[in-house]
């Protein structure tokens, strides 16, 4: 196997990086927990783009995971936190799942609904109207 990145804090490398996934043919997007921020890489591991999550992941061991929707939008995880990150472009807002005892671990798209684990041992489907998928 190929290894892209390494340990460190310069763009293209990560700390504690959790969820990866594809944003394009040739772009992966990871969360990178260690250093509070998303990074958008290409294929050979050089940083495209990087969206800082200043208040992200406090808890060490968060193992974040991504989702990345239709429109180019990005779910991100934060479990301790009870927190779902949306990063469009360099916009970023979150939701509070904690409110509602979620700790969202892992995320999927499809049947209509937002998929979420949690921490708790449970899965979560969150619904949207017919033809208004993210």
């Amino acid at each position: 196997p190929d290894v892209v990145g390494g340990p460190g804090a310069d763009p293209g490398r990560l700390g504690e990086p959790g969820g990866v996934a594809f944003v394009s043919r040739d772009r992966v997007v990871v969360c990178d927990a260690g250093n509070r921020r998303v990074q958008v890489l290409d294929l050979e591991g050089r940083p495209r783009a990087e969206v800082p999550l200043p208040r992200a992941w406090e808890d060490y061991y968060a193992r974040p995971q991504i989702a990345v929707l239709d429109d180019g939008r990005w779910l991100v995880t934060d479990p301790p936190a009870g927190l779902l990150w949306i990063v469009d472009g360099a916009e970023v807002s979150s939701v509070d799942l904690g409110a509602a005892d979620i700790q969202p671990a892992g995320l999927a798209i499809g049947g209509g609904a937002l998929w979420i684990t949690d921490l708790g041992g449970r899965v979560w489907r969150l619904g949207w109207p017919e033809g208004s998928e993210p």
